[in-house]
């Protein structure tokens, strides 16, 4: 509510819970707001859930701002924890009530359905359908299904199982470590950038240590050759899921130089870190976050919003 209520204007409706054995309640802004008028975007994703989401799906509904990013989580259930046996320390969770926003929406995600027979007595939206419309503040139409859908999808590129192993591993953090406390003269740097010269040592840095990943579907290939021994299929078959195992080793030996971009922002938020803290290392990832640039686009041009 606090949140909201920075730009949301008083006596708004931000959130309201309803349940069968629990009274209707109606939450809604108590205070003038602060920044009433300032051109707002919301960015959110698949890890928005709970208070984010009732945050972005108000700010939706009443038209507000821009919603941009990936659906949200879908965390949308009131649940209050109750002793039932204080020797034992053991407590039990029950589900009172569910969180709908503005425009009537339910943000609880649609595997609740397993659970239907529960708040039987609301027609909610929990299940997704494009031919049931929930309307904004100014009529336009959106739609349940839990979760809240953007109003500007942003797609992310799939993660880099080879990038994953080199934040897994420490190689990342360590290269900086070292680098920094080898160039004393990079300790008052500003805005920092990997240079050709320093992925190159980076890429000399990695050339002694073990870097361990699969690819998408790999294990699922080494598991069918499992089950071809056992199951003795052909021959021809089982030679053709080993080449394409052995093609996709070798190109495991041409990541590096397909993931230098990748890499490059990686290391930099590693040395922004150094140089400024979390706070510099959050700026660093967020120069090259595809969301952040399109809400830019979208702050600067507000027509593309419409």
């Amino acid at each position: 509510m606090e949140v909201s209520n920075i730009f949301v204007p008083k006596g708004e409706l931000i959130v309201e819970t309803r349940g069968n054995n629990e009274r209707q309640a109606k939450f809604r802004t108590p205070q003038n707001a602060i920044l009433p008028d300032v051109p707002l975007v919301v960015l959110v994703d698949a890890g928005s859930a709970s208070a984010a989401e009732i945050v972005a799906g108000a700010i939706q509904d009443l038209d507000r701002g821009v919603v941009i990013g990936a659906k949200t989580f879908g965390k949308g259930l009131v649940q209050q924890v109750y002793p039932v046996d204080k020797v034992n320390d053991a407590f039990l969770k029950i589900t009172t009530a569910k969180y709908y926003i503005p425009s009537g929406r339910c943000i609880q995600k649609e595997d609740y359905k397993k659970n239907k027979d529960v708040f039987t007595n609301h027609d909610d939206s929990l299940e997704f359908d494009n031919h049931k419309n929930y309307y904004t503040k100014n009529g336009r139409t959106v739609h349940g299904g839990g979760g809240i859908t953007p109003d500007v999808d942003v797609e992310r590129e799939k993660i880099n199982p080879y990038l994953v192993e080199l934040w897994t591993e420490g190689h990342l953090f360590n290269f900086a470590v070292n680098y920094v406390s080898e160039h004393s003269e990079l300790q008052t740097g500003a805005d920092f950038q990997v240079t050709d010269e320093i992925l190159l040592e980076f890429r000399e840095y990695l050339a002694d240590k073990e870097i361990d990943f699969n690819y998408e579907g790999e294990e699922l290939l080494e598991e069918f050759l499992d089950i071809a021994d056992e199951e003795q299929y052909n021959e021809d078959i089982k030679d053709l899921v080993t080449v394409a195992l052995q093609k996709l080793e070798a190109e495991k030996t041409q990541v590096f130089d397909k993931s230098t971009q990748e890499i490059k922002e990686a290391l930099e938020s590693e040395f922004a870190e150094k140089f400024g803290g979390s706070s510099a290392r959050i700026g660093a990832i967020l120069k090259y976050d595809p969301a952040v640039e399109q809400a830019l686009n979208i702050i600067n041009y507000p027509e593309q919003a419409s």
